[in-house]
């Protein structure tokens, strides 16, 4: 193996017990971050792998992570605990590789990660650091450091047993997000994303840069693609961009879209002209009440404006699929049942609609419902790190 100077690692939730699947695995997708600070730090000169443990574990149950580790010569591994399923599993490979490897330097960042910070080094002696935050420079700026932390942005670290918290602050621009193949962000919840990130503005890719990294996944087989991102609904101008340019490659890219407000006529009518007629608009109402709409969700609409947009998209001949939420502050289970029977009326009034789903709302970290709980007539049973 050549040797590495870093191993990021994406751990996901490993056993889960489903009565309908029996034993799975959990959260096995790679948050986008992850991807982005591989190209930063490799850029800068490093050499680094990424492993996906629940492939491994897969493909090998004996394949141990500490030997990978340890046969690799790298003094860092980097993990992720960007969604809170991870959280056990993620804090017990920190664990597995200090019993093995002491010297190694255990980094952990993502949602989660940036939300438990101070909780992390207090009680997880196993891990060395936590990247509040964006990643990608502040990681780059760990590998060059060589051991000296003090001015590496976004970064909670342990100073010889006092937990420190660096001032530096790092946000990515325009420029460092397009040089980037893959990139990320949260809309819609600006205030609790602001207070773990710091950003509160959105940092776009360009057209041509979204292009070039459709034409490399297209290389490497991918056929069809899905997007949820639509920060400002009704100001498309930046995503009518990026459709026009998909539109003028020799095959039109298949796409699903999934919203987070109602898509405006204009955008609509780019969606159809410029990608492939098989793809999909998917819209999230995630209940009948209005009120309750109002209250939980970003860029909120009413049903008759709901409606209107269907009509739409039955006029330009696309297809959508519907996501609800079960379980909303306020919802009781009349408020469940007028959903469904939303969802039926909605299916059979409208042709677009292939198919509908409805998700259970779970306690996220950061959601508001956790950092404020009395104002959604709450009591949380999920309070701190353990609890998740």
């Amino acid at each position: 193996m050549v040797r590495s100077d870093c191993i990021f690692v994406h751990v996901p939730k490993l056993l889960e017990w489903s009565p309908y699947f029996g034993w799975y695995s959990r959260i096995t997708f790679l948050p986008m971050g992850m991807l982005s600070m591989i190209e930063e730090v490799d850029r800068a000169g490093f050499t680094v792998r990424l492993v996906h443990l629940g492939v491994e574990k897969a493909l090998d149950p004996e394949w141990s992570l500490v030997d990978y580790v340890k046969e690799s010569g790298a003094t860092m591994v980097a993990l992720s605990l960007n969604w809170h399923p991870q959280t056990f599993d993620t804090l017990d490979v920190a664990r597995q590789l200090k019993a093995s490897l002491p010297h190694i330097q255990v980094v952990v960042g993502g949602l989660t990660a940036s939300v438990f910070a101070h909780h992390i080094l207090r009680d997880f002696a196993d891990v060395d650091a936590v990247i509040e935050g964006e990643a990608e420079v502040p990681l780059r700026l760990l590998l060059e450091s060589k051991g000296d932390w003090r001015g590496v942005p976004n970064l909670w670290w342990r100073d010889e047993g006092k937990i420190r918290r660096n001032t530096q602050c790092f946000l990515s621009d325009e420029d460092e997000v397009t040089n980037w193949s893959f990139a990320s962000w949260c809309a819609g919840s600006h205030e609790s994303m602001a207070a773990t990130t710091g950003r509160r503005h959105i940092a776009w890719r360009s057209p041509d840069a979204v292009v070039a990294t459709v034409k490399m996944a297209r290389s490497h087989g991918v056929k069809r693609f899905y997007a949820c991102f639509d920060p400002h609904p009704t100001k498309p101008r930046e995503l009518i961009a990026i459709l026009e340019a998909l539109g003028r490659l020799d095959e039109k890219v298949k796409l699903d879209f999934e919203t987070y407000g109602l898509p405006t006529p204009k955008f609509v009518e780019s969606f159809r002209q410029n990608l492939d007629s098989s793809s999909r608009l998917l819209l999230s109402p995630e209940t009948v009440d209005e009120t309750l709409r109002r209250r939980h969700r970003a860029f909120a609409f009413s049903n008759a404006e709901f409606h209107q947009t269907l009509e739409h998209l039955e006029h330009e001949g696309l297809r959508s699929y519907l996501y609800f939420v079960v379980g909303l502050p306020g919802e009781d289970r009349a408020g469940v049942l007028r959903t469904r029977e939303y969802q039926t009326q909605l299916q059979q009034r409208f042709s677009c609609v292939d198919n509908v789903f409805s998700w259970p709302l779970e306690m996220e970290p950061n959601a508001p419902w956790f950092n404020q709980p009395q104002r959604f007539g709450l009591s949380l049973k999920r309070r701190n790190l353990a609890d998740f």
